[in-house]
């Protein structure tokens, strides 16, 4: 991937990896993970034709493939085996 977007859903910037720690390779990658929808948005205009992954199972990581899929080639991984990403939340504003 070009770019990695960490929906991980943790508030402050922490590793992507098991337990938050940094992911083989994660600290080479430094400024190319955004970590929040507010630095994706403002990113999207360098992303039209790259490959993001996008690292998460929620809501988050959903509206980022949205905002991404006409743009750019998305990768979408979750970090436990056997996850359904998206779960439906009833009453879920999101």
């Amino acid at each position: 991937a070009d770019r990695v977007l960490d929906c991980s859903g943790v508030a402050l910037p922490c590793g992507i990896g098991p337990g938050g720690l940094p992911a083989p390779g994660e600290a080479a990658l430094g400024d190319r993970v955004i970590r929040t929808l507010g630095a994706l948005d403002h990113a999207l205009p360098a992303l039209v034709g790259k490959r993001v992954l996008v690292v998460g199972a929620g809501h988050t990581a959903a509206r980022a493939i949205e905002r991404l899929a006409t743009i750019a080639t998305v990768i979408w991984c979750v970090r436990r085996a056997n996850q359904q990403p998206v779960v439906e939340i009833c009453d879920d504003p999101l």
